[in-house]
């Protein structure tokens, strides 16, 4: 799995603050979760802010919470009745 990665606060710009890595280990998943395959993604204003400190949620971690895909697997049980199935389109946004 590939990811934006913010190592520390500090300038989005900077390679000592924001990384993309591409061995990230594709999680198992719990109750209530599905895999999707991302096919875009974008970081947006908040993003930027929670890396450069003046949104301080977040002091590291994967960043990034638009995105676009496609459902690969949902965990059994997740929703007690089928509101998603696999293949199916997705996206998400922080908004």
């Amino acid at each position: 799995m590939k990811a934006a990665m913010m190592l520390k606060r500090g300038s989005p710009t900077s390679d000592k603050v924001l990384i993309v890595k591409n061995d990230i280990p594709i999680p198992t998943l719990r109750k209530g979760e599905v895999l999707v395959k991302i096919a875009a993604s974008a970081m947006n204003p908040v993003d930027w802010k929670m890396i450069d400190g003046s949104f301080p949620l977040q002091k590291k971690g994967m960043v990034g919470a638009d995105a676009g895909g496609t459902v690969e697997k949902i965990h059994d049980g997740s929703f007690g009745m089928p509101v998603i199935r696999e293949e199916e389109r997705f996206s998400s946004s922080s908004d």
